[in-house]
C-alpha cells in the first residue's frame, strides 16, 4: 500500500504492520559442551556463543528469514593435559584486539538469560580478556518490535596495563548470496597514520562505497558506524559504535580475489587502564529492511540519499514528527530546504523525500534534525580512493 502525505513525501508500507512477539531466549548445543544462545523478538534475532569470545554468530530478519551471517562451524579439541579449545570458521562479529589471532578465544560464562516483558537480555563474564589481565563482561539487549540489538563490552583492569591495546571489532557478514557486498564507510580525508597504519586518501570527506576497489581499505572514521548491503536485494546492516569512536578510530574493510567475503571492521584508539579502571565499548547491530545504502544513522533512524531524494527508515517504532533539511556547499555556503512532516514509522516502513523542486549545489552535504532533536549529516557518496 502507498500513502500520500505532504508534498514531496511518500510513506511506503512494504507489508502489513508486523508487531512482533514477546521477546524470547533459547539455547542449543552446537558442539560438545558449546552452547549457542538466541534472543528473538519476532522481527529480529541475534545469536551468541559465549565459549568462542562471545561471538555474534547470527543476525536474522525473521519475517523473511534473512540470515546475515554464515553459520558458525565449531570443532572442540580436548586433551587430558590442556584446557578444551574451540576451533571456528571465520564468520560473525567479535570484540578482539589488534595483534590477537582470530583462532584464539576468550571463554565467557553466561548468567541465566532474562526475558522480561519487552526485553531479552544475556550477560556473560570472563576472568581474563584473551592474554591480558582484564576482567570482561559482555551484555546483549534486544527489545520487542525493533530490528536493533545492542551489545556492550565492559573491561576492568585487574592490574596496571603495561602497554596499550586496540580493541578491534572483527566483522564477517554477508547480505547477498553470490555477489560481494558493498561496504559503506563514513571517511575523513586526512593525511596521517593511525595506530601505525596509513589512512586512505579521498577527494573529500564523505561516505565511501567499497565493492571492487583496493583489497583492503583503512580509513579515518568521520562517523561512528560502518555498514554493508548487497546489489542483489535491498536491506542494510549497520554496525554502530559509541560516539567516542571517531576520536582516533579506524574503519577497515578487507576482501580477497574472487572470494565473496567482504569484511566490515572497526579499530578503536589505544586503551591503557590502571588497576581497577573500567572502559565500556558499545556496539549496536541495526537492520534497515528496504534501504539500499546508508549515509548516516542516529538514534533509531537510518538515512540514505540520492542526488534528488532522501530516504528515512527506523529500526524501532517512532511517533510522527518533523524533519528539517539544509544544504552546505563545499565553499561553505548554506541554504535551508525547509521542514518535512514525518509520519509514524515502524521497522517495515520508510519515507522518501523528493528534492526535485530544489536547486542544490554540486557536491553539497545535506544536514538537519530529526524528531527528538537528533542531528544528521548526509555527505556526498565517494566511489574511489586517491593515491597519496
Amino acid at each position: 500500500m502507498k500513502k500520500g502525505f505532504a508534498a514531496g513525501l511518500v510513506l511506503f508500507t512494504l507489508m502489513p504492520l508486523f508487531s512482533g512477539e514477546d521477546c524470547r531466549v533459547s539455547v542449543r548445543e552446537i558442539a560438545d559442551g558449546v552452547a549457542e544462545y538466541s534472543l528473538s523478538n519476532g522481527l529480529f534475532e541475534i545469536k551468541c556463543v559465549p565459549e568462542t569470545s562471545a561471538l555474534i554468530s547470527g543476525l536474522t530478519f525473521r519475517p523473511e528469514n534473512r540470515k546475515m551471517i554464515h553459520p558458525l562451524e565449531c570443532i572442540v579439541e580436548k586433551d587430558d593435559l590442556l584446557p578444551t579449545r574451540c576451533h571456528t570458521n571465520t564468520t560473525g562479529f567479535r570484540e578482539t584486539a589488534v595483534g590477537n589471532k582470530l583462532n584464539i578465544h576468550t571463554k565467557y560464562r553466561p548468567d541465566a538469560p532474562a526475558c522480561i516483558g519487552e526485553t531479552a537480555e544475556l550477560v556473560m563474564r570472563s576472568r581474563g580478556f584473551y592474554k591480558w589481565n582484564i576482567d570482561a563482561e559482555k551484555k546483549i539487549v534486544l527489545r520487542k518490535g525493533e530490528t536493533r540489538a545492542k551489545t556492550s563490552l565492559t573491561l576492568t583492569a585487574a592490574a596496571d596495563m603495561t602497554a596499550p591495546i586496540h580493541i578491534w571489532i572483527n566483522g564477517v557478514a554477508s547480505m547477498g548470496e553470490k555477489e560481494r557486498d558493498i561496504v559503506m564507510l563514513p571517511v575523513r580525508n586526512v593525511s596521517e597514520n593511525r595506530m601505525g597504519l596509513a589512512m586512505a586518501a579521498f577527494s573529500c570527506d564523505g561516505v565511501y562505497f567499497d565493492q571492487t576497489g583496493a583489497l583492503d581499505v583503512r580509513a579515518a572514521a568521520n562517523a561512528p558506524w560502518i555498514a554493508q548491503t548487497s546489489s542483489e536485494r535491498p536491506g542494510v546492516l549497520a554496525v554502530r559504535l559509541g560516539k567516542n569512536f571517531v576520536e582516533g578510530g579506524v574503519l577497515y574493510s578487507w576482501k580477497n580475489g574472487n572470494s565473496p567475503i567482504h569484511t566490515a571492521e572497526a579499530i578503536f584508539s589505544p586503551l591503557k587502564l590502571k588497576k581497577g579502571e573500567t572502559r565500556t565499548f558499545t556496539v549496536e547491530y541495526l537492520y534497515f529492511e528496504k534501504l539500499t545504502g546508508l549515509h548516516d544513522t542516529v538514534g533509531p533512524f537510518g538515512l540514505d540519499r540520492e542526488p534528488r531524494a532522501v530516504f528515512v527508515a527506523s529500526v524501532a517504532p517512532v511517533p510522527a514528527g518533523v524533519m528539517t533539511l539544509n544544504w552546505r556547499a563545499p565553499d561553505g555556503r548554506t541554504g535551508n530546504l525547509g521542514e518535512f512532516p514525518l509520519p509514524p514509522l515502524n521497522p517495515r516502513e520508510f519515507v522518501r523525500i523528493d528534492l526535485e523542486k530544489f536547486s542544490l549545489p554540486e557536491k553539497c552535504t545535506l544536514f538537519g534534525t530529526l524528531p527528538g532533536g537528533l542531528t544528521f549529516e548526509l555527505p556526498e557518496r565517494i566511489d574511489s580512493i586517491l593515491e597519496r
